[in-house]
């Protein structure tokens, strides 16, 4: 793994699906640790279970999530930084998804 590589990564369902479609799941290893909430596994499982049998070993499901750290709580300005769209608000429901499940 390189020295450069990120810590940490939450990961939803469409990039582990459409990686595994292309056989190039080997990307995420940029990452040190992916974490897949249950129920993207879940989705995972039903539209692609390949993906968690070949490449496992990089994954990491996760039951419960922590508490939004002050990393996850910058989500919030990635509109501004990234090509990345996201529907208004969703940044937001996911805080508090994981306010809400963290006991």
């Amino acid at each position: 793994m390189p020295s450069d590589a990120l810590s940490v990564v939450v990961c939803d369902a469409g990039p582990i699906i459409h990686l595994d479609e292309l056989r190039s799941l080997d990307l995420l290893r940029a990452f040190q640790e992916i974490l897949v909430p249950y129920p993207v596994w879940e989705e995972v499982q039903r539209h692609r279970p390949s993906a968690l049998r070949r490449r496992k070993f990089l994954l990491k499901r996760v039951d419960d999530m922590p508490e939004p750290t002050p990393e996850l709580l910058r989500l919030r300005s990635i509109q501004q930084k990234s090509t990345l769209h996201l529907a208004p608000g969703f940044l937001n429901q996911v805080i508090e998804r994981v306010r809400e499940s963290t006991p």
